[in-house]
């Protein structure tokens, strides 16, 4: 409040008006209710401070019969409510005390005016409590010798006020010959004997919201330290994701304890637009965001994560809209859904082998209850080619509790070129796998999973291509029989994984840890341990940093097929695949990716590893091998295409890959 220092009709009625406003502040700001059974609510309301019974009412009848009370116990009831009526009665006579004493708004500003230029010979503070006196008194801008003025009076009324220790003030002058004393009369806050927050669910507990505010049981209130308190309050939801939360509402009863009502925002329910395939029970199980609760922030984008990772959707749209209650919504999903089909077939001819053809058929969605299936077949005119089948099929919701099941049979025979450590073709075979895997996986917590798998598979030696080693020969004989054969395996594995998108991560962290353990009537018996490490973070506004640390390990000598292999894409480009094997692995990667164009992006990599046997570190740390490489990623909608050319000790390479290289 402010008012000129010139002497006018319009400098009273600021005055008047100033000081109407200042009352009509504190009414604004703080709401008193008493308990229900006091029957009194203290209000403050057009400059006075009311006391209103309050009527229709009535009290919550405990039909439970009780025993009866004894002699102690009701003495304690009758001096409870004995001192109960006594604060109530005090609080009323307090309010009429001070509405019959203060004066309107018309005779302060009739006595301020008539004095306007006398000297102020004193200046008093009544009705302050001896905690607050000093304060009140220290505010005053204007000293005893000081000419009364309009501004003068506007600035000590609002200093006073601001204080944040008084509901309402008025000033009366007294006029003597050397001039007037100016007295502040003031309605004082309470002493607070309690606090009470409602409206709270448990993820904000009454105990951590009270332990934000600066006011505590004890303390006189401050009007301003209880505006910074509601403030704390919602800057605690603020900070823990709820930004739909407010404090609703706020009182004192006149016993001095503080009522502070809080309304969460409630989610009240879900409107899922554009999916033609996908059912949409598929898009609400991914939603971490839970109706009755508080609409938390973090939950809406680990929501939007887990959308974007299931590679349905083209685009993801959330936003709250108003709900049915005040400060509730709902949450209206927009999606724009993708291609998850995908159908692929090849054809050739060759005088050795004859017609060669193949096809796969798949879909990430099928039938749009987010299942993935995918079967591919392929077929030789001859025998010495590929050729078989696979069948793969993943349900992601088994239960209700997220369990995920997969299972893939296969009877193929593949091309597969076996190369020495310098690069060189050893040969160039077909080989036959038949068997099944079957895995489950369930999450133990957001953002980690356990899971099991069971392996059958028997690999055999199917024929010889090309090379200068031909394992049909008789001498080969012991070879084929220790390294092909039956593996069943049971492999047990731990996965966290923070990232926000799968396909392209631009932060979080990829961890596994799996154990392989294989015999189980198979013809081998080993145990193999890996951990898997990968770490993003986003360096500028849409460039990335990538890295990853892969470690594997074997206490057996493992057989030929089953050792750790290295080399290509995905593990150490530059080189040829599975050029490095051994009983123990190591593999490091750092990228830098960044946008060239629409859904291009490109990245300069680096790669490091080695493999070994015998021992957990290597020998010779010549045994380690290093590339550097350039790549282009293009979004496809059957998913990202990436292409690498990578530059080893032993010249370049060219690696596709349809995904992501980690």
């Amino acid at each position: 409040m402010r008012f000129t220092s010139k002497n006018s009709k319009k400098n009273y009625r600021a005055l008047a008006c100033a000081m109407a406003m200042m009352t009509g502040l504190s009414a604004a700001q703080v709401v008193f209710a008493a308990p229900a059974d006091s029957g009194v609510i203290v209000n403050m309301k057009d400059g006075k401070l009311a006391a209103v019974s309050e009527s229709g009412a009535g009290a919550d009848i405990d039909r439970n019969k009780k025993e009866a009370a004894n002699g102690v116990e009701i003495g304690e009831s009758v001096e409870n409510v004995a001192k109960s009526q006594d604060t109530t009665n005090a609080a009323k006579e307090a309010v009429a005390k001070w509405n019959g004493e203060r004066p309107t708004d018309a005779e302060v500003t009739s006595a301020a005016q008539a004095l306007v230029g006398k000297t102020i010979m004193d200046i008093k503070i009544e009705g302050a409590t001896e905690d607050v006196y000093n304060t009140a008194l220290l505010s005053l801008n204007s000293k005893v010798g000081d000419a009364l003025t309009i501004d003068g009076l506007s600035r000590d009324a609002n200093n006073i006020y601001e204080t944040g220790y008084f509901y309402d003030l008025y000033p009366s002058f007294e006029e003597i010959p050397e001039g007037v004393i100016v007295t502040y009369h003031v309605f004082t806050t309470p002493i607070i004997s309690d606090i009470e927050i409602t409206g709270n669910s448990k993820r904000e507990s009454t105990e951590k919201l009270i332990k934000a505010m600066q006011l505590k049981p004890g303390d006189r209130l401050n009007r301003r330290s209880l505006q910074e308190d509601l403030a704390n309050i919602k800057k605690v939801y603020v900070n823990d994701g709820y930004i739909m939360a407010k404090v609703h509402d706020m009182g004192i009863d006149d016993h001095g304890k503080v009522s502070i009502q809080v309304n969460e925002g409630i989610l009240e329910g879900y409107k899922v637009k554009g999916l033609k395939k996908t059912k949409e029970k598929v898009v609400i199980r991914e939603l971490r965001t839970k109706v009755g609760e508080p609409l938390n922030k973090k939950d809406v984008v680990r929501s939007y994560n887990r959308l974007t990772n299931l590679n349905y959707f083209e685009s993801i749209d959330i936003k709250p809209i108003p709900g049915v209650e005040p400060n509730a919504c709902m949450l209206e999903i927009d999606i724009t859904e993708k291609n998850t089909g995908a159908f692929g077939v090849g054809a050739g001819y060759s005088t050795a082998d004859g017609f060669i053809g193949m096809v796969s058929i798949g879909d990430r969605n099928f039938r749009g209850i987010g299942d993935s299936i995918s079967v591919m077949y392929s077929i030789s005119g001859s025998s010495t080619d590929a050729r078989g089948w696979m069948f793969t099929y993943r349900k992601p919701w088994l239960d209700k509790k997220e369990t995920a099941g997969i299972i893939k049979i296969y009877n193929r025979t593949y091309r597969y070129n076996d190369y020495d450590t310098n690069g060189d073709l050893i040969e160039e075979m077909l080989r036959k796998a038949k068997g099944f895997e079957i895995g489950f996986t369930r999450p133990v917590s957001e953002y980690s999973t356990n899971g099991i798998y069971f392996k059958n598979s028997d690999d055999t030696y199917d024929n010889h291509k090309s090379g200068p080693y031909d394992r049909r020969q008789p001498q080969w004989s012991e070879w084929n029989k220790e390294n092909f054969g039956l593996t069943r395996s049971v492999t047990l594995s731990h996965t966290t994984d923070t990232r926000d998108n799968i396909m392209y991560p631009t932060g979080g962290h990829y961890v596994q840890l799996s154990a392989e353990f294989a015999g189980l009537g198979g013809d081998f018996n080993y145990q193999k341990y890996v951990i898997d490490d990968s770490a993003y973070w986003k360096v500028g506004r849409n460039q990335i940093v990538a890295f990853r640390n892969s470690y594997g390990h074997s206490n057996n000598e493992l057989s030929y097929f089953n050792k750790f292999r290295i080399g290509g894409q995905g593990t150490l480009r530059g080189y040829k695949d599975d050029q490095f094997r051994g009983d123990s692995m190591y593999i490091g990667s750092l990228e830098f990716r960044f946008p060239l164009y629409n859904k291009v992006k490109g990245a300069i990599f680096t790669d490091w590893g080695a493999a070994w046997d015998d021992k957990w570190l290597p020998n010779d740390f010549n045994d380690f091998h290093a590339s550097v490489g350039v790549g282009v990623m293009v979004e496809t909608p059957v998913g990202p295409i990436r292409i690498d050319v990578g530059h080893g000790s032993q010249g370049n390479r060219v690696h596709f890959n349809v995904g992501a290289s980690f």
